[in-house]
């Protein structure tokens, strides 16, 4: 199937992946206390902890600017990352029968897991740019290069979650190691830590494909908070 195909498809299916993320934050928060809050107090905690862990215990650098603003800045897109991935192996689960029954696209599901990630992020982010100018950083011209890094970001999760849920169709015992993985990789990558600490430990031939790596990129490190405080300029 060409991609043009496929994209003709999700936009006649767009009702249907409306309704599927409506679905979704409904069932998701519908029994909990805190109910749609949780989808910042979770990375607000791990900022908590990461502050104390790394910020103070360990004296982990952050490249310039406040260890809290420059964790949680990497913290809500890796939210994107593994909401995205982890909603969308919990739906294609879920929603096999309806699969088996009836014809929808199978991207559907996929788009709709990262769509109901991406309302979990707008919450975080909101609560990031209020961090931003509660710590006295003003717009800035290089906060224009953020529509371009959402773009970038929404893809990479998107590709992780096609790549995921196909696999679970297959392999049902990659709901518990994706999930496993992905803890794994948060201490792996530079979320906690700058990008820089690494680059330190290599030589400088090993530099550039790091750093041109899209793992290593913005979507999975602080380096958000260079973009928005210029301390990277």
């Amino acid at each position: 199937m060409s991609i043009p195909h496929a994209l003709r498809e999700l936009g006649a299916a767009r009702e249907l992946i409306r309704t599927f993320v409506e679905r979704d934050l409904r069932v998701r928060y519908r029994q909990a206390a805190l109910g749609a809050a949780w989808a910042i107090a979770q990375p607000l905690l791990l900022m908590v902890v990461f502050s104390f862990a790394f910020g103070r215990v360990a004296g982990v650098g952050s490249e310039g600017a406040p260890y809290a603003l420059f964790a949680y800045s990497a913290l809500v897109p890796w939210g994107l990352l593994t909401g995205s991935v982890g909603y969308g192996i919990s739906n294609i689960v879920g929603n096999a029968p309806i699969v088996r029954k009836i014809y929808l696209p199978r991207d559907v599901i996929p788009v709709a897991s990262v769509l109901s990630a991406g309302v979990d992020f707008l919450a975080s982010g909101v609560i990031l740019l209020g961090m931003l100018l509660a710590y006295g950083y003003e717009p800035r011209v290089s906060w224009l290069a953020y529509p371009l890094l959402f773009a970038i970001l929404f893809e990479f999760a998107l590709a992780a979650t096609l790549a995921s849920t196909l696999i679970t169709v297959y392999f049902r015992d990659t709901r518990f190691a994706i999930p496993t993985l992905l803890q794994a990789l948060l201490f792996a990558t530079p979320v906690a830590y700058p990008l820089a600490r690494i680059l330190r430990t290599l030589p400088p031939s090993r530099r550039c494909h790091l750093t041109a790596a899209p793992w290593w990129s913005w979507p999975t490190s602080g380096s958000a908070t260079a973009w928005a405080t210029g301390c990277g300029a």
